[in-house]
């Protein structure tokens, strides 16, 4: 009888409401006990189908403040999405152009190269400002901030520096790749004056670089993130099952620690807060699977993900680019306990999504590929609470 109850209490409740199996059990038991405490009549002439019916409807009764409150919270949870989400079009560019866009948390602007010029599209008031004409420079070889403009133009020599609140512009000879600026400091790979392959951090102001790391005797290239902190993966030997790696501090130019992730591969490797995450893989696996090491402990941990191809992480908000049907797309995830659990902000959105990646503030920018292939998503991962 109990399985009856159980599914006539389920077949009573609207489909989009999802009560725990504990409200239920809650709800059940409530309704025996207000039926056992009534007076018994003269003739207890009940018969088992009519007992059910009876707990059904005071159940049914019971239930109206569960049904409400999930109702409510289902209610915040979209509410929240969609204060979180926004999506910016920008009519006469492409994907091509806008696939690099780097989005600035502190003046909400997308600035992109088209080959041309560099461009910045103020998100808000929905207008576009050219900040450098005859840049003829693609996206790839744009850094950017609220302060700096850096770009290389094709076929010449060295990088270009803009400083965007004064309007001075500067050159410097080296080849820069991997460019990140943080504030008024950039860090990248330099090449340049016959001193080899470096990893150096170039203060914008001065333009005094610092040498942080030489690339001729490590074979990967050193990653950083948005929390002052950089990667330096060490010489991984043939069939050595474990990768290897040290965490630097960027203003003190120090050592952190030295770590390993338990795994032959590692690739993407990205620092939020405290933890470094990875794309991890021995060989002959069919995919990667996602972990981190945990800085405070130095210990490794894997989380639990659908499949994927790529990722993007802020704090606890994680972007997988996973498989749907015959296609691909970027969904959000919430890390709890090590385990991905699935975020609705996207599943609303037909257009496929591509190249997820955070801002240091916890921006989230996608990429839309297909019709509307001049439009980007930005979903504020700190709204995501």
């Amino acid at each position: 009888m109990h399985e009856r109850l159980w599914k006539s209490l389920d077949q009573s409740i609207p489909e989009q409401v999802k009560l725990k199996d504990e409200q239920k059990q809650a709800i059940i038991a409530e309704a025996h006990r207000r039926l056992d405490s009534k007076s018994p009549s003269r003739k207890p002439t009940l018969k088992p189908l009519i007992t059910v019916v009876a707990v059904v409807g005071i159940a049914g009764f019971l239930a109206v403040p569960y049904i409400q409150q999930e109702m409510g919270e289902q209610a915040n949870e979209q509410l929240v999405s969609v204060e979180a989400l926004q999506k910016v079009s920008i009519p006469g560019e492409n994907l091509a152009t806008l696939i690099t866009a780097i989005y600035v948390d502190e003046t909400k602007e997308m600035i992109y190269a088209d080959g041309k010029s560099i461009y910045a599209f103020d998100t808000e008031s929905k207008t576009k400002e050219i900040l450098v004409e005859d840049a003829n420079s693609s996206g790839y070889n744009v850094a950017a901030n609220e302060r700096w403009i850096i770009w290389k133009q094709d076929a010449e020599e060295g990088y270009s520096i803009l400083n965007r609140l004064n309007g001075e512009t500067r050159n410097i000879p080296d080849e820069l790749h991997g460019m990140q600026i943080d504030g008024d400091q950039l860090t990248s790979i330099s090449v340049g004056n016959g001193e080899g392959v470096w990893f150096t951090q170039l203060d914008l102001l001065t333009l005094e670089q610092t040498k942080l790391s030489d690339l001729t005797k490590i074979h990967f290239e050193p990653v950083k993130g948005g929390t002052g902190k950089f990667i330096i993966a060490d010489k991984v030997e043939s069939g050595n099952s474990k990768f290897a790696f040290t965490v630097h501090d960027l203003k003190s130019h120090r050592q952190i620690g030295k770590y390993s992730f338990p795994y032959e591969n590692a690739i993407n490797l990205s620092i939020s807060g405290n933890k470094v995450f990875a794309e991890l893989y021995n060989k002959g696996d069919t995919g990667p699977v996602l972990g981190y090491v945990d800085l405070t402990d130095g210990q490794f941990y894997k989380v639990e993900t659908p499949k994927f191809f790529t990722y993007a992480v802020f704090e606890d908000i994680l972007a997988l680019d996973i498989p749907v049907k015959d296609s691909r797309t970027v969904k959000l995830y919430r890390i709890e306990n090590n385990k991905a659990y699935a975020l609705p902000v996207l599943d609303h959105i037909q257009e496929r999504l591509v190249k997820p990646r955070f801002t240091p503030e916890g921006a989230l920018v996608v990429n839309v590929e297909g019709a509307d292939f001049y439009s980007l998503y930005v979903v504020d991962a700190t709204k995501l609470e």
